[in-house]
């Protein structure tokens, strides 16, 4: 007979597998108001269907995770449920993600309509040395690389 606990925890360490930290995860952060992700996912509606609650019918659905891979959920507006979750990348799970709303007026928003990238204009402006119509139509200007004669190229 089979150790219940041998698909929870790796026999040799003792310490829980990834896929049994994958799956506390997912419930922390749909479960947990205390959870630090929770108003991204329980406090956004995001639910972990009852048959998951129970981690055995999480692995028998879902097994063991490919090397670095992350739980994703095909579409977003469901919850964590058979059918709509799979292992991606980190580049998949990216590309499935909700866009941020871009805030109309803001500082990001004024940089991308000026062409600018934001973190050089959000710099200029946390210097207090430059005014805001400056930061926005000045442009940004390439760094000069000295190269030392001892380490010519």
């Amino acid at each position: 007979m089979r150790n219940p606990n041998s698909i929870r925890f790796d026999p040799t360490t003792g310490k829980p597998k990834l896929c049994y930290r994958k799956w506390s995860s997912m419930l922390q952060r749909c479960e947990n108001p205390n959870h630090i992700a929770f108003r991204y996912y329980g406090g956004a509606g995001v639910k972990v269907c009852q048959e998951w609650h129970s981690y055995d019918a999480f692995y028998r659905d879902m097994g063991d995770p490919p090397p670095g891979t992350w739980l994703d959920r095909k579409k977003n507006e469901i919850g964590y449920q058979p059918g709509n979750c799979r292992w991606v990348t980190t580049k998949e799970s990216a590309a499935n993600r909700k866009p941020r709303s871009k805030v109309e007026g803001s500082l990001a928003d004024m940089a991308r309509k000026a062409g600018l990238p934001y973190p050089v204009v959000y710099q200029r402006m946390r210097s207090g040395l430059w005014t805001l119509d400056k930061a926005l139509s000045t442009p940004v200007q390439p760094r000069n690389r000295v190269i030392s004669e001892l380490h010519p190229r």
